[in-house]
């Protein structure tokens, strides 16, 4: 009995060493989460017996390095996932907007204009291949939406009141990679992905008239000829666009 007993009690001191160094080794976060802006950096504390990795899930709204070192990228919300192969954390990223000059539409390439007219309502103005509605928001009076000859969305823009215009940059600059300036035009253009593979539109801003910068937002896929810039369609289709407010306005 008493050898079984002995047994007993040295079962019991080994699960309780090995449940002390598994505790040992749990990854421990000073915080959980964050909320930044873009380009803002932060270092994520915590601390384990063996080596942490650092990995982000999505990297357009920030990268992180090997110490765990983040910088924020465009505005949305992520996860930095740590692991030290015996204990995984999750840490929570938001990159928050400072500039929120006017909502960007929810809507999604190849919608049905009878969609789009159930999702924001009765326009204010409607043309053959565009529909447009008034006072936006209190800084953007107008925004309007490009159909093809199917009644399916391939654009849509936003007027700007000239005011905001170095707002409106910031604005830009903290959702969107920038590709370039046309100084010829005197435009900057965007794009909604860091690689080509994952971009699906092109963004850009420009002069409208007097009162009003344009914001153009282009479906890559509505540009089946092109993904360039400098297309033929694209810079169509741009032309196009500014027709159609001009003539819903």
């Amino acid at each position: 009995m008493k050898n079984k007993i002995t047994l007993c009690l040295l079962l019991v001191g080994i699960m309780l060493m090995s449940c002390s160094k598994e505790d040992s080794n749990e990854i421990s976060l000073s915080e959980s989460s964050v909320t930044l802006h873009f380009g803002d950096e932060y270092q994520i504390v915590a601390s384990s017996e063996t080596d942490i990795t650092y990995k982000v899930k999505d990297d357009y709204h920030a990268t992180v390095t090997g110490t765990g070192f983040v910088t924020a990228r465009y505005i949305g919300e992520t996860d930095i996932t740590l692991n030290n192969e015996e204990d995984t954390k999750v840490f929570k990223l938001t990159v928050a907007a400072t500039k929120n000059l006017y909502p960007e539409p929810d809507v999604e390439y190849d919608m049905s204009k009878n969609s789009v007219i159930q999702k924001f309502g009765t326009p204010g103005a409607t043309a053959d291949d565009a529909i447009g509605y008034y006072n936006y928001s209190s800084k953007a009076p107008m925004l309007m939406f490009l159909f093809d000859s199917n009644d399916r969305l391939i654009a849509y823009g936003v007027l700007v009141e000239i005011g905001y215009a170095s707002d409106l940059v910031e604005f830009l600059l903290e959702r969107y990679p920038f590709i370039e300036e046309d100084t010829e035009d005197e435009l900057l253009w965007f794009t909604n992905g860091l690689t080509e593979e994952t971009a699906t539109m092109f963004i850009c801003s420009g002069l409208f008239d007097s009162a009003n910068l344009l914001v153009a937002y282009y479906y890559i896929d509505a540009l089946a000829e092109s993904t360039s810039l400098k297309s033929t369609k694209t810079l169509d289709n741009l032309d196009h666009l500014k027709e159609q407010i001009k003539y819903l306005r």
